[in-house]
């Protein structure tokens, strides 16, 4: 099989962890139900694989991958109002959603979160920890300290922490059915709007 091949039967088998996990939850993957889901033998998924761990890793950053590219897509059409904070707005918005792929994706990555919090390889795959991830909200947060928007006393880099892990946690709840979209956005809103408050 060619390079193509390898890959469209990876991202085949992929897809298939992410339909078995959102329908019947995480701890229902193992290698032979994945092979079911996805149609092809045992044997395939150990090929390509090898164990559950490495089909695990490889699933988890296919989906990162997917959701990045579905939030950029919603965060672009984001109605800009010439204030340095906007891309974290636009972030809030594309995040806390009851779009239908993105929830799906968010349930799972929820239930990698809570059950694989030692596991180095996935927990560096997660959002929040990507380096260049926070290191764009660190430089917006900056800005608008910068632009006189929020006071000098704002840390950028606790700031960029506590928003990630807002955002994070409320676009699982609401994945999960926990919260709302309503109340996601209100929560976000608030806080952020907070923190201009304390310049006022």
């Amino acid at each position: 099989m060619n390079n193509q091949g390898a890959t469209n039967k990876h991202d085949a088998i992929a897809d298939a962890v992410l339909s078995l996990a959102a329908r019947k939850g995480l701890e229902y993957v193992s290698l032979r139900h994945v092979a079911i889901e996805a149609g092809v033998s045992m044997g395939q998924i150990q090929y390509y694989f090898g164990t559950t761990a490495d089909l695990l890793h490889f699933s988890i950053k296919r989906m990162i991958d997917q959701l990045g590219v579905l939030v950029a897509a919603r965060a672009a059409s984001w109605e800009e109002q010439d204030d340095p904070l906007d891309p974290l707005f636009a972030l809030v918005h594309a995040l806390i959603t009851d779009d239908p792929e993105i929830c799906r994706i968010m349930n799972v990555l929820g239930q990698y979160e809570a059950r694989l919090t030692n596991d180095d390889r996935i927990g560096g795959l997660l959002a929040r920890n990507d380096p260049n991830l926070q290191a764009y909200t660190v430089a917006i947060f900056a800005g608008a300290v910068e632009a006189g928007v929020l006071p000098e006393s704002v840390d950028p880099v606790m700031e960029a922490q506590i928003y990630w892990v807002l955002l994070g946690s409320l676009s699982v709840e609401i994945a999960l059915g926990s919260s709302t979209v309503a109340r996601g956005l209100e929560l976000m809103t608030y806080h952020l709007t907070r923190l201009r408050l304390l310049h006022s």
